[in-house]
């Protein structure tokens, strides 16, 4: 898979900050719900 430098620096931002509070986020469903809603 290749990823511009942008894109490596953002997920290394989201893993960094996974390792500090574990926090998951949502599922995808509760999301797409979301985003079709709001359409």
């Amino acid at each position: 898979l290749s990823l511009t430098d942008e894109q490596k620096a953002e997920l290394n931002k989201r893993l960094d900050a996974y390792e500090v509070d574990r926090n998951r986020g949502r599922i995808a469903t509760e999301s797409i719900t979301e985003i079709r809603r709001k359409l």
